[in-house]
């Protein structure tokens, strides 16, 4: 897989970007000590916990590490779609653009296939929320998520709360199993959700998609 093949030269540029805070050091060392241990599950929930309600942006090697470790328990998807937005946020790139993304893709909020998502799953939050986000995923002919794509996120730990999201959501079964019946030439269906994860502008977390509140 893409993912996996571009992680060796992904970790040595991004490390070589940035040097990691202290408490960042001790982190990475503690989930590589549980990974060379197999406890492949424990490491992940530890860098996903870090990620997630860190006082600052996760360091490179922090989130390079989260990527290996996803691959290494099969969640390829989030894995494909971490590793792909880390290395254009830590390259320089500006990640952080909603205006200018939406003129490029149609995000409706009525687009047919939002109203195939029956929930999205909450993410774990901290003291950083996660703000806005635009992101692109296929639903495929299994009913699952794939291709997911963060088009817009201001930061790493922002585009990993939304991946954790999107790739958990649940599909409504009787609406997919309609749709693929009389539409399979759809699927896979991509879909476009523009988002904010603010709770104290979305405080339901439900399915609605909010824009132009940025």
């Amino acid at each position: 897989m893409a993912g996996m093949a571009s992680l060796g030269w992904i970790a040595l540029v991004l490390v070589a970007c940035a040097t990691p805070e202290p408490s960042s050091s001790w982190n990475v060392r503690r989930a590589e000590q549980l990974r060379a241990d197999g406890k492949f599950e424990e490491a992940l929930r530890f860098t996903d916990r870090q990620i997630a309600i860190g006082h600052t942006v996760p360091s490179p090697e922090l989130a390079v590490l989260h990527t290996s470790l996803l691959n290494d328990v099969g969640r390829n998807v989030e894995a494909e779609a971490y590793a792909e937005f880390i290395t254009r946020y830590f390259g320089g790139e500006e990640t952080h653009r909603p205006n200018q993304t939406l003129e490029k893709i149609d995000c409706d909020a009525h687009q047919a296939g939002l109203n195939l998502i029956h929930s999205w799953a909450t993410p774990r939050t901290g003291r950083r929320e996660i703000g806005v986000i635009i992101a692109t995923f296929e639903i495929n002919k299994e009913g699952k998520i794939g291709s997911l794509v963060i088009e817009s996120a201001r930061d790493a730990a922002s585009a990993w709360g939304a991946i954790d999201s999107i790739a958990r959501a649940r599909v409504h079964d009787r609406r997919f199993e309609s749709m693929l019946e009389d539409h399979p030439d759809r699927f896979p269906l991509k879909v476009c959700l523009n988002r904010n994860f603010d709770p104290n502008r979305d405080p339901g977390l439900g399915g609605s998609t909010i824009r132009g509140n940025y």
